[in-house]
């Protein structure tokens, strides 16, 4: 369904007439777009999250953003709370989209071992107007993150002769879900962040090395669990 949305501009007339400026009416059509989804491959709202879990939990809200362009960088519509069973969603009237690219984030929340967060997500691109397919969000269990920044006890990474860090968050359950970020710079500004985290526990191990690789400070954090949709913040002494 399309939406034609009309701008009218005034006109002044002015004296003499032939002086009068002309003036056009623009016009910018807008369309309804529906985002629909699923919870692993099924329209289902009611998931096991953990193996040993003695009863599905459900998902009762779905949060969608939708951004302008390539990447996430202009939020253009947020709606939360939307009842997950409905699998769907419209933008029409005034949340209308215009023609162009757009990214999608679909994220289902639910409140598990007390903690609000959404557990399962989805993220894609739309065409805006559609080609008349149902793009269906599938969402899976999601990720979370963990942003870590360093520093002395005194002084800073030059009076500490500290040239790069090697950073790891070594997973506690064996090596799969382990990430590690090598030869970074210890002047990095703003820290580090670790993306696409999975879901399981981890520990923060940083080492300090000088121009000729000796290793000259370590650090570590202690215990914690990534959940998706989570955001960790820490902060490490080198010792």
């Amino acid at each position: 369904m399309k939406r034609a949305s009309i701008t009218v501009f005034m006109c002044l007339a002015l004296i003499p007439l032939w002086f009068a400026t002309g003036c056009d009416s623009e016009e910018e059509k807008t369309y309804e777009v529906t985002v629909y989804w699923q919870i692993d491959n099924k329209s289902a709202c009611k998931v096991f999250l953990n193996d040993a879990d003695d009863a599905p939990i459900n998902f009762a809200a779905v949060e969608v953003k939708i951004y302008k362009g390539k990447g996430k960088q202009v939020l253009v519509y947020e709606k939360n709370n939307l009842e997950c069973t409905t699998y769907e969603h419209t933008l029409e009237g005034d949340d209308a989209l215009s023609e162009g690219t757009y990214q999608v984030e679909v994220l289902a929340y639910a409140d598990y071992e007390d903690l609000y967060l959404p557990y399962y997500q989805a993220e894609g691109e739309i065409r805006v107007p559609s080609d008349d397919r149902r793009d269906i969000f599938n969402m899976t269990q999601g990720t979370g993150e963990v942003h870590v920044e360093w520093g002395f006890e005194r002084g800073t990474c030059g009076s500490n002769e500290v040239n790069d860090i090697d950073i790891v968050l070594e997973s506690t359950s064996g090596p799969f879900n382990t990430i590690e970020q090598t030869g970074l710079d210890c002047d990095h500004e703003g820290g580090f962040t670790f993306t696409g985290v999975a879901w399981d526990s981890y520990i923060l191990k940083l080492t300090a090395y000088n121009t000729k690789k000796d290793v000259v400070g370590t650090a570590e954090s202690e215990e914690m669990t990534v959940r998706p949709g989570l955001s960790i913040d820490k902060y490490l002494e080198f010792q």
